[in-house]
């Protein structure tokens, strides 16, 4: 929106520039002395005016005007041009998300945190002291969080397009999160298509982007996401 206002403005002040160099230049082609013994009709008038430089009429044009009508119609072409591209690609609300290194393609992704690891190790002892009681907490609970977001990206997937399905889809596979450029090859789909596409998704809520390097990383929201389903 930022860009497409910025655009915006600068073809409404092209256009008054040149309106108003259109203007001077009519002020100007006003000859300040006719040709000697000759009557200057307005047919005249207008032919000395298109033809200034060779006209026996004097006229008091700067030799610098010509610059302003110029630099206008140059700026209104940049303006078109800028706003043609903000409707075609329009911007992204990217998140302030902490880096982090992106795995490489058909890398194994089966590493764990050491976190993970130990919390592994500390639920294996408290298995060993009380199987029931920790069987009773902990299971449960985390099926029924998992089955919960399950529904909820299912109940999502219905209310999109056949094309926003195939993006998400694609996202769905690589644990949530993944580079928008991969995202369009691996969906078959062109770059203003796949643009547009997260756009819509930004807009929903359904996903979170950020700059990574020329492209853009693309993260299932975690309201969508099991756990999991959390990229490691």
């Amino acid at each position: 929106m930022k860009r497409f206002t910025l655009f915006l403005l600068l073809l409404i002040a092209s256009l008054s520039g040149f309106l108003l160099a259109t203007f001077i230049f009519n002020a100007y082609f006003v000859p300040t002395i006719s040709p000697p013994n000759h009557h200057m009709g307005w047919m005249d008038n207008l032919w000395n005016r298109m033809m200034w430089w060779s006209s026996p009429a004097q006229y008091n044009v700067p030799p610098y005007l010509w610059i302003v009508p110029v630099i206008s119609v140059v700026f209104i072409v940049v303006a078109i041009f800028g706003l043609a591209y903000s409707v075609a690609f329009p911007e992204i609300k990217s998140t302030n998300l902490p880096s982090k290194s992106m795995p490489e393609i058909g890398a194994s992704a089966s590493s764990k945190p050491d976190a993970l690891v130990e919390t592994a190790n500390l639920s294996a002892q408290e298995v060993q002291v009380s199987p029931y009681n920790v069987a009773i907490k902990t299971e449960p609970k985390e099926s029924g969080k998992e089955e919960f977001k399950v529904s909820q990206y299912d109940a999502v997937i219905k209310t999109l397009k056949p094309d926003e399905r195939q993006v998400l889809e694609v996202l769905k596979s690589h644990n949530g999160t993944y580079l928008q450029k991969w995202i369009r090859k691996e969906a078959g789909l062109s770059r203003l298509k796949t643009h547009r596409i997260v756009a819509r998704l930004v807009e929903r809520g359904i996903v979170t982007v950020r700059v990574y390097g020329n492209t853009n990383e693309v993260t299932l929201s975690s309201w969508l996401r099991p756990d999991s389903q959390e990229p490691s």
